[in-house]
């Protein structure tokens, strides 16, 4: 009886360890991995990083890429990692072209048990809109208490005013230069770099002394330093931040670069700029925040309850 128990046990032991080896045989021939994703990729001068997307048979990959670096829309690939045991067409120091209608290139993944799966790459270039030398042509500001529920909102150019101001006016900004200079790209794919503000042919840089001789715009107005500053283009927002030479934050700003183009705040009266413009919301910048001692006057508009300033800038 023991001999049989014996024989039984001996058995069912072999057969056991054989089924695990069965096993073992096919996890190490990886033919269970049916995975064709790439899970990480990066190219040469890209932006931040990329959007990987997969949905059943739907694959996609899209990159923003530093088109000035070098012009070019061959660009060569500096790692990708696809699923654990596939393949991949492309691999690392190899080149994608993109130089097509849309700026797009194929690459095909094979999976350990020979399915494959052939991936949509989409080149997006990115050119920084605000890199270069500029001119300033016009100075505008919108405020007034009420912001135009009872009409008392209004536009000025003080960009040409002459006499609101006293001393160095607005106007004497008008001939300067401002300069963006682009020194690179944060991890996250915001661009950057310094500002530098030329004061021109006259030497100057504009005041904001109201003629009262009391009151001084400058925390208002001079959103653009005379001696320079930083400036950061936010990749997801669109946004630029301003900032002094120290890199501490002044103002962010939106750069409307669709011309020409109407803007209303608050919906309400409307200006129509031709040019590039840097548009600051400068509302809590205000000397008389919530004040209606001056409404329906330029000083309520400009110095007591500014909504918003304008830079318009051109090449």
């Amino acid at each position: 009886m023991k001999k049989i128990s014996f024989l039984i046990i001996s058995v069912l032991t072999l057969a056991l360890f054989s089924c695990q080896e069965d096993i073992m045989d096919e996890v190490n021939e990886g033919n269970w991995n049916k995975e064709r994703n790439i899970t990480e990729i990066k190219f040469e001068n890209q932006i931040g990083l990329p959007t990987i997307k997969r949905d059943g048979e739907s694959a996609t990959v899209s990159f923003k890429y530093n088109l000035d670096a070098t012009g070019s829309k061959k660009i060569k690939v500096t790692s990708l990692v696809p699923s654990w045991g596939a393949s991949a067409s492309i691999k690392a120091g190899e080149i994608l072209d993109f130089d097509n209608a849309n700026s797009q290139a194929k690459i095909t993944v094979t999976s350990a048990d020979g399915n494959t799966l052939e991936w949509t790459v989409t080149m997006v270039p990115f050119q920084e809109p605000i890199k270069g030398i500029w001119k300033l042509s016009a100075m505008m500001a919108y405020g007034g208490c009420d912001g135009g529920a009872y009409g008392g909102d209004a536009w000025a150019s003080i960009g040409t005013m002459v006499g609101e101001f006293l001393d160095n006016k607005p106007s004497c900004e008008m001939d300067n230069t401002y300069t963006f200079e682009q020194v690179g790209f944060t991890e996250a794919g915001n661009s950057y770099g310094n500002i530098i503000n030329n004061a021109g042919p006259d030497g100057k840089y504009g005041e904001f002394k109201w003629k009262n001789g009391t009151d001084n715009a400058e925390r208002i107005y001079r959103l653009i330093p005379r001696t320079g500053g930083k400036w950061e283009h936010d990749a997801v927002t669109d946004q630029y931040l301003i900032k002094d030479s120290e890199g501490k934050l002044i103002i962010s700003a939106t750069f409307n670069r669709s011309v020409p183009f109407t803007f209303k705040p608050n919906n309400k009266k409307g200006y129509t700029f031709n040019d590039n413009t840097l548009i600051f919301n400068v509302k809590t910048l205000g000397l008389f925040i919530g004040k209606w001692d001056w409404i329906y006057n330029s000083y309520d508009a400009i110095i007591a309850n500014p909504w918003c300033y304008c830079i318009s800038l051109k090449k």
